[in-house]
């Protein structure tokens, strides 16, 4: 999916805008409160510790209310 991703993003155009990172969704490769964003689409069957997950995403997802 990443070489997908690559290959995409470099047709459209989107190669400086763009960053892919290959990590562990059980231990995500960002700093807490570092996301704005988390899109996952067909992923959740494929993980082996749901809560885990979320709360790695809970971590690394901005607090919604900062101005």
């Amino acid at each position: 999916m990443l070489e997908l991703a690559k290959e995409n993003i470099i047709k459209e155009g989107l190669r400086s805008s763009v960053d892919l990172v290959l990590g562990d969704a059980h231990k995500l490769p960002f700093r807490s409160e570092s996301i704005g964003l988390i899109v996952s689409t067909e992923t959740l069957h494929h993980i082996r510790k749901p809560y885990e997950l979320f709360g790695e995403c809970m971590r690394v997802l901005k607090d919604r209310h900062e101005a």
